[in-house]
């Protein structure tokens, strides 16, 4: 008896203790069910459907299908002759990228891409290739458009750039090195750079993304993880001249407008101004000596601290003010100093290409400028790359 209810008391013990140790355990991890259970309970504050799924490993694959036959390959041909036979041919150049905007043939890439090319010739994801007549390019954004003879294509599918943030997944599909129909992934890291062009222009609110961009993707495409276009790809900043995950793209929505201006018009409608700062120029006013020596050369005095030289120069120079044109026209001359557009400091070039972005030809801008030791104040209607392509 007395052994039965040992055994007994011993078996309660054993029993409670195991309970106990059960209890504990599931006590230690009932914050974590509860937070789990919270969690996915819960009504997100953003949305992440349009760029990658919620669970398992992200998948581009439906999004670059989506895009391939919309990314076509640019390539540039010039008359060679060969120095043996003494026969003139057309040779291969350069290679790059474009995107499809019109199923009837209307192709956007870089202007830096077709500048100064004898003939542009486009291949299709089908391997089909077409001569391009170039309609149209704007310099100062590095945008120029195609058009090519073909019917039925695929155009892409436009996004917004103005809804795009750091972060999110893009994908960049192009013909880098002259690898066909290449796509890389990444985020995007910024989307308000300053992205100065080949042509003294200017790119603002510029894509910079981490996703690889190597020479031949300019012109190619920057779409989000649903294939929408949200950028083309123009530039890369590289010590090496390969991609170290610093890549810039033009935003969709500049893309549109100056490409549509272009289709519709025959040439871009953003606004000039008919000078052309020059960079090197910057700043040289806040210096004093330097701002001594600009008033002993045009034996000028109370010369301004801060604004823009304005640059000797005619239209076949890159720097400069060019005869004839807005600014030219409102009595602004060289060695002038532009001191505000619509209230606005200018500080360097950049400040008086910021000023002018959005701005259409036939706007009017209030020109503040100081000329030969007085201040003026001057309207002036902005000129379309019509008037500076014939003046």
């Amino acid at each position: 008896m007395k052994k039965t209810v040992i055994f007994a008391i011993f078996l309660a013990t054993f029993v409670g203790t195991l309970t106990a140790i059960q209890f504990n355990h599931w006590w230690q991890n009932r914050g974590d069910l509860v937070s789990d259970a919270t969690l996915f309970s819960r009504t997100p504050m953003t949305s992440n459907a349009d760029y990658a799924p919620l669970s398992g490993p992200a998948d581009f694959s439906v999004a670059a299908k989506k895009v391939m036959p919309s990314v076509v390959s640019v390539d540039n041909f010039q008359q060679q002759t060969d120095m043996f036979s003494g026969q003139s041919q057309m040779s291969r150049t350069s290679t790059a990228s474009g995107v499809i905007l019109t199923s009837d043939g209307v192709i956007v890439t870089n202007n830096h891409v077709v500048q100064g090319e004898s003939q542009v010739r486009v291949r299709l994801q089908d391997k089909r290739v077409f001569t391009a007549k170039v309609l149209g390019t704007d310099p100062r954004v590095d945008l120029a458009v195609l058009k090519i003879n073909a019917n039925n294509l695929t155009p892409i599918e436009l996004g917004d750039s103005t809804k795009i943030a750091a972060g999110q997944w893009v994908i960049a599909v192009g013909n880098p090195l002259d690898f066909d129909e290449t796509v890389s992934v990444g985020v995007v890291s910024n989307v308000s750079r300053t992205l100065p062009t080949e042509n003294g222009g200017l790119i603002i609110n510029a894509i910079q993304t981490d996703a690889a961009i190597n020479p031949g993707n300019s012109g190619g495409a920057l779409t989000d993880a649903s294939g929408r276009l949200i950028g083309m790809n123009s530039a890369i900043f590289s010590p090496t001249g390969s991609s170290i995950g610093i890549g810039f793209a033009i935003p969709v929505n500049r893309v549109r407008k100056v490409a549509f201006d272009i289709i519709k018009f025959g040439h871009s409608k953003e606004g000039f101004l008919g000078i052309a700062p020059n960079p090197r120029w910057d700043g040289l006013l806040s210096n004093s000596d330097a701002r001594q020596q600009f008033a002993q050369a045009t034996g000028l005095s109370n010369v301004p601290s801060e604004g823009i030289i304005v640059p000797p120069g005619s239209q076949g120079q890159q720097f400069g003010i060019i005869a004839g044109f807005p600014a030219y026209k409102a009595g602004i001359r060289p060695y002038d100093v532009l001191l505000k557009i619509d209230g606005v400091k200018l500080v360097d070039h950049y400040a008086l290409l910021k000023v002018l972005d959005g701005k259409q030809s036939g706007d009017t801008v209030s020109v503040t400028y100081w000329s030969k030791g007085s201040v003026k104040t001057v309207n002036c209607v902005l000129a379309g790359e019509q008037d500076i392509q014939n003046p």
